[in-house]
Formats: structure tokens, sequence, C-alpha cells
């Protein structure tokens, strides 16, 4: 078998055409920042008493934007997939919005005390994937960020590709 090795050259005004519409990774939106105060919660503790695989996690939030007006609600299921070492539970996050739904997944370790609903993750910084969006977040792509700067307060940072 004869391997044949071809070298294509490019003319500079097809180089220019094909960097103007690759798409780059440095390319990001103005990120949109959201902090929610928890406003319910129901733990469900599956199988045996106690932390167990499969307990779930559901909070509720109120969604404020930086001046502190009500812009929605997020709501946050957490199941828990991981006894060991820690304590790692798999999120579905929904943030609800004005002018459409956000959209995440991400994955978070609590150490122990999952079945209470304030304890948060045992570091901060976790970093969620947007998987999706409706009305004006149709077809949005990139990240959340999540903090908890105080107990039942959550702040969300969408980290938007175009």
């Amino acid at each position: 078998m004869r391997l044949v090795s071809r070298i294509f050259v490019a003319s500079a005004p097809v180089v220019a055409l094909v960097a103007s519409i690759a798409p780059t990774a440095l390319a990001v939106e103005q990120p949109i920042r959201y902090c929610g105060y928890m406003t319910a919660s129901v733990v469900s503790d599956q199988g045996p008493k106690g932390e167990s695989l499969g307990d779930v996690r559901v909070n509720t939030y109120t969604l404020v934007n930086k001046r502190g007006t009500t812009v929605g609600t997020a709501e946050i299921v957490t199941t828990l997939v991981s006894l060991s070492p820690d304590q790692r539970a798999q999120g579905r996050l929904a943030l609800n919005l004005p002018d459409g739904k956000v959209y995440g997944i991400g994955e978070a370790s609590f150490g122990s005390g999952f079945l209470d609903p304030t304890s948060p993750p045992i570091r901060q910084g976790y970093t969620t994937a947007i998987v999706g969006g409706t009305g004006s977040y149709a077809g949005i792509r990139g990240t959340i960020d999540r903090s908890w700067p105080a107990p039942r307060v959550q702040c969300w940072t969408l980290n938007r590709v175009p």
C-alpha cells in the first residue's frame, strides 16, 4: 500500500475568508450575573435512611439582577451519584427569565450533609455546562459559573459564546 500526501496551498483571500467565518474560542458575549435567594426546598431520601445513592433535593430560588430587581426563578434538581471519597451529585438547572429559559447540567461535591438543602458544595467555583434555552436564549452556548456567597444564596454568571 502506498500513502499519498497532498499539500494544498490557499491564496491569501481564501485564508482571510476562512478566518473570518471560523468560530473562535476567544469570542464571548458580555457575562450576565444573577443571584438567587432560596425560597423553597424539597428533599427525597431514597433507599436506606440517610445519605444514599439516588437521594434527590430540589431547590427553588427567586432571581435578582445586579440592581436587586426580581427577574425570575431558578430550579435546581440535584441527585446524589457517589458517596466516596466525597458526596458527588449531578444537578440540572433551569433559569426562568422573563425572555426565556436557560438550562444547564453540572456536578458538585458536598463532602457530607447532602440531605441538608442549605448545605453548599465543599468548594466555590463550580462550572455548569449550558445545554439549551428557549425564547431569547434559544441556541445559547457557553457555561455558567456558580458561587455561594451566603447561606441560602447562590449566584450564576452566564458566559455565553456566540
